[in-house]
């Protein structure tokens, strides 16, 4: 049993008495039973919600999720994560990238459309054979490439900014962050 359950049933026996007396000092007893009672119920729920049978702390968050500092870029500024069969990419579904020059990013509408088109991704390049394949498709097998060059590369090409790995003319220094499978 922690110490914080204790608390718990420490603040309960001291609350609900509590209430119910200090309602009847003001004659007004029908009302402490009611709310002796609605308490009685509101440390019942609270009790089952973040506690475990034998009085430990339930774990509410998975430790998959549990990184610090917390990684909430997965994808460049207002891009959504979007999942094409196994393939994780983003795609613009808000509109900030559409200038309609180049290789700009085209917006995507997951209403109308359920697979992005080539010109509507931002590809994550997640695994060794999409990092290849990239190279393949350059023809300059003899560049080093690694993910995090690639995507600010990508950046440029599609005139996209991303917090803290490129600003919209030069790299920054942060870490790539890799988004949960």
């Amino acid at each position: 049993m922690e110490l914080s359950f204790i608390f718990y049933l420490f603040a309960a026996f001291i609350i609900i008495p509590g209430i119910f007396f200090i309602l009847v000092l003001f004659n007004k007893p029908t009302a402490g039973i009611i709310a002796a009672i609605g308490m009685l119920i509101l440390f019942i729920l609270f009790g089952i919600q973040f506690f475990n049978e034998d009085g430990t702390y339930k774990q509410t968050v998975s430790d998959k999720y549990k990184t610090w500092p917390p990684q909430i870029n997965y994808c460049p500024d207002f891009l959504s994560l979007f999942k094409n069969g196994t393939e994780l990419m983003c795609v613009d579904t808000v509109g900030v990238a559409s200038t309609n020059s180049g290789n700009s990013l085209q917006l995507f509408n997951p209403n109308t459309n359920t697979v992005p088109t080539e010109r509507q991704m931002f590809h994550l390049y997640l695994t060794d054979e999409s990092i290849n394949a990239y190279k393949a498709d350059t023809n300059n097998a003899t560049k080093p490439f690694d993910r995090k060059s690639i995507l600010i590369e990508q950046c440029q090409d599609k005139k996209i900014t991303w917090e803290g790995i490129f600003d919209g003319l030069q790299p920054l220094d942060g870490k790539v962050p890799v988004p949960p499978s």
